[in-house]
């Protein structure tokens, strides 16, 4: 059972989650952030296609485009949502480097209590006090982020190769539709093909096309699960002008056609 405990604000919103699984349609594709803390119990969550498994104290990111279902709660599952505008979000950064990755975090008890209670203050206090509720927001989703950004290695943070990565994939979130070469993405950093690729490379394993195929089939898999457009539509979408070409880069990256993926999503 989902019960709202804060009345729609600006761009933000609070959930109580009490057992079960909320009755919301399957494969939501929201433009905001979905921010879960969950105290008890155990819950599955379907991300992009990708299963977790959320067990005792955990928290979890959904970023903005992200398809989202929740596939099971246990009956003594206890948690708090929110849900918060990009604008009303101070870490994006943070949660941007986690974009592509799928996981929840297990956090300690002391960090839990201390959610639990600023949860439970932005429940209790008046509705009047808009100024201290915004407050005990930010600070609740403040706590998450510090969360996101301990799991981020010491080395990512402060060097100049870390920074030309998250750059990088910056760019990548807000361009893969029309930029698909690795040439593209140099010249906006100022930067040579082959140095960008080394330091890519370098800090995440993987290359600069990897990347750009990463966010390009992300972005196919939700518009296949979340949506109703033809392949046809999903390809121009994506910057693909013939249908067929798009259908053998996905297959190729995925292992099995769209329209199979999309099948199979849907059962």
């Amino acid at each position: 059972m989902e019960i709202a405990v804060a009345e729609m604000e600006g761009e933000w919103q609070v959930y109580r989650q009490i057992g079960g699984v909320a009755p919301k349609p399957a494969h939501r594709r929201n433009d905001h952030y979905l921010f879960i803390f969950q105290e008890t119990g155990q819950s599955k969550v379907l991300l992009d296609g990708v299963e977790l498994t959320l067990s005792g104290q955990m928290i979890l990111c959904i970023s903005p485009g992200q398809v989202h279902e929740t596939i099971s709660a246990s009956d003594d599952v206890n948690a708090w949502i929110i849900t918060a505008g990009v604008n009303r979000v101070r870490y994006t950064d943070t949660f941007a480097r986690f974009y592509f990755q799928y996981a929840g975090f297990t956090i300690d008890a002391a960090l839990a209590t201390y959610l639990s209670e600023c949860f439970g203050l932005l429940y209790k206090i008046d509705p009047s006090l808009k100024e201290v509720r915004i407050s005990l927001l930010d600070a609740c989703i403040g706590m998450i982020a510090t969360v996101y950004h301990h799991a981020i290695p010491a080395a990512d943070v402060t060097s100049r190769r870390a920074e030309i990565t998250s750059a990088f994939k910056a760019l990548v979130l807000k361009h893969f539709k029309e930029m698909k070469s690795p040439a593209d993405y140099a010249e906006q950093l100022h930067l040579t093909p082959a140095y960008l690729n080394e330091v890519v490379k370098d800090a995440t394993g993987s290359p600069v096309s990897f990347w750009v195929q990463q966010a390009v089939i992300t972005e196919a898999k939700r518009l296949l699960s979340g949506t109703e457009r033809t392949i046809k539509e999903i390809a121009f979408s994506l910057g693909y002008m013939d249908q067929g070409y798009f259908t053998r880069y996905f297959t190729n990256a995925v292992g099995e056609a769209p329209l199979t993926f999309r099948t199979r999503n849907r059962k």
